[in-house]
């Protein structure tokens, strides 16, 4: 099973990242290149020779770090990187192997990233996904990463297009029944569209345009029946794809 990763970063631009097709973490010069691809015992004698002055419990929390990132990593696995200041994570996943950029000012070692999903509100995840963000290390494994895994997974290769392209087709239909259309607007119109149905149907509660339709038997009309019916198409995770299920059930859909 692929690893989730968090991965933060508080000097580099989250702009930066995200154009460049980046993770990035620091630590120093002293050991550089040679840290890359080593095992963990060989991390843990670089720094320590490097840093004799520190503590060994210290260079074991910074060796556990340095070598998730530069080996334990691999590609395939899910990147999570919190915007610092924002109250959202971006999503990705490790498309390459670690390196060493000797140019940089700052956060040498880097890690190349398909980003999959931006700004996403931790608001928005399971109260498992928000305490795994918690931990204030640079990069860690999170050991609650199911819901996570699972958003990234289901969204890769989704075509935006055909997304906003279905989200239209209720748009008209809802209107033309005579009902209110204007949530399924700003879920089509939303700079994500995918992330916007996700959240909006992953919410405890319905919007008044689903109840109207279910009312109406409408069922194929609502954002919920879309999920259902075409979850793949829409990039839409197994956990909010039952939630919806739940949701025309008790509505008697």
């Amino acid at each position: 099973m692929t690893k989730v990763c968090v991965v933060r970063n508080d000097s580099l631009p989250q702009e930066q990242l995200r154009t460049e097709g980046i993770v990035a973490i620091g630590w120093d010069e002293k050991i550089g290149a040679e840290a890359i691809g080593r095992d963990y015992p060989e991390v843990k004698a670089l720094l320590r020779q490097a840093h004799p002055d520190v503590t060994g419990r210290r260079i074991g929390n910074w060796s556990g770090q340095v070598w998730l990132f530069c080996t334990a990593m691999e590609e395939g696995d899910v990147v999570v990187a919190p915007v610092r200041g924002t109250g959202t994570v971006d999503l990705g996943v490790v498309s390459g192997p670690a390196y060493w950029d000797s140019d940089a000012l700052v956060y040498g070692y880097r890690r190349p990233v398909e980003w999959v999903e931006l700004g996403t509100r931790r608001t928005m995840l399971s109260e498992a996904s928000q305490r795994g963000l918690k931990a204030q290390l640079t990069c860690y494994t999170h050991r609650s990463g199911d819901e996570l895994r699972e958003i990234v997974e289901a969204r890769r290769g989704v075509d935006i297009g055909q997304v906003r392209a279905l989200l239209s087709e209720l748009v008209d239909g809802t209107r033309g029944a005579g009902v209110d259309p204007s949530p399924y607007e700003m879920v089509r119109d939303d700079d994500d569209p995918v992330r916007a149905v996700r959240e909006l149907v992953g919410r405890p509660f319905a919007t008044s345009t689903f109840v109207e339709l279910n009312g109406m038997g409408k069922r194929s009309l609502s954002l919920e029946g879309l999920v259902v019916d075409r979850a793949k198409d829409v990039g839409i995770p197994s956990h909010v794809v039952e939630r919806a299920r739940d949701r025309l059930e008790f509505y008697g859909a």
